[in-house]
């Protein structure tokens, strides 16, 4: 296990709890997007974000393992209520991505921007 890997708020039952995307614009960071949702419940999206650069487990000289930084579990503005199922899909623009979350019980869907600036704004569809 990453070091401070532990205690990500994932459901571990759930569909598909866990996503993690790369941090545009900086290669050794990624996002680890978790999901709180057990069926029929809706749950709550958290963000932790993974430092490559930190020999976490590793001995110098061998590579660096990696190492979760706090704080840690972030919940993601306006991703509450959100049905189990989660996606990460690339931009467009080739450098940002997109996380794809369902509001629980409905047919509207959350598109959040994930790029640089780190304020993950939401664009909210319903069908």
């Amino acid at each position: 296990m990453m070091p401070n890997g532990a205690g990500l708020t994932a459901n571990s039952s759930s569909n598909q709890p866990v996503v993690i995307s790369p941090k545009p614009g900086d290669s050794t960071m990624f996002y680890i997007f978790t999901n709180t949702a057990s069926y029929p419940a809706g749950g709550t999206v958290s963000i932790d974000t993974v430092d490559m650069k930190v020999f976490g487990g590793s001995v110098f000289p061998a590579p660096a393992l990696g190492d979760v930084k706090n704080p840690k579990n972030g919940a993601v503005a306006g991703l509450s209520n959100r049905a189990e199922g989660m996606i990460i899909i690339p931009h467009a623009n080739g450098t940002d991505y997109w996380l794809i979350t369902q509001q629980n019980s409905s047919q509207n869907f959350s598109a959040t921007l994930i790029d640089k600036t780190h304020t993950f704004p939401s664009i909210i569809t319903s069908e």
